[in-house]
């Protein structure tokens, strides 16, 4: 990334990247490997606050004016794709299987879009990032079978398996244009 870390990462009772001390917080006590590729994300929210690159930070500015939400979402959204990016389908397994809940999949918050909404977006960076490399599709089999576990785990949760056509519409845009920064920074 070209971005120089002399910070810290410590334990706590949950992950959070504090900007202003630059710490990036994990949770403990864990008892799998599964919280690494959550360390990458949130590694993703340290980098996202470095960067200098201005496309992503006029989008951010841009998108921010339309909801106030937006940049909180579109910073989460980076890291999200930070992570997949860099740990691939890992990080995508732990969301899909381990950490998002779907009995709340569809509830954003003032600083997280929804996970149904963080679950479409790692889905897609998967897609993007086969579509963009030669040979053939390397996370295809995968990111259907967690697509599908998903999808079940939302319809037992009793929650609409899709997301609407605008937020899918604003999702897709975004994706594009930040992938796009992160291709030429990685």
């Amino acid at each position: 990334t070209d971005v120089g870390w002399n910070r810290f990462t410590i334990v706590a009772d949950g992950e959070f990247f504090a900007g202003l001390s630059g710490i990036i917080r994990i949770q403990f006590p864990d008892v799998s490997i599964w919280n690494l590729p959550v360390a990458a994300h949130e590694f993703g929210h340290f980098v996202a606050s470095r960067w200098k690159d201005s496309a992503l930070a006029g989008m951010i500015e841009r998108e921010k004016r339309a909801d106030r939400r937006y940049e909180a979402y579109l910073n989460e959204h980076f890291a999200d794709l930070f992570a997949t990016f860099t740990v691939g389908p890992c990080f995508a397994m732990v969301c899909g299987l381990v950490r998002f809940s779907p009995a709340s999949a569809v509830l954003p918050s003032d600083t997280h879009p929804s996970a149904a909404q963080r679950m479409w977006w790692i889905l897609e960076t998967l897609r993007s990032i086969d579509k963009s490399r030669p040979g053939p599709p390397l996370y295809d089999y995968i990111t259907q079978q967690l697509e599908q576990s998903w999808t079940a785990s939302l319809k037992a949760a009793g929650q609409e398996p899709g997301l609407s056509a605008d937020d899918t519409l604003r999702l897709r845009g975004w994706l594009a244009e930040m992938l796009e920064a992160v291709k030429l920074n990685l």
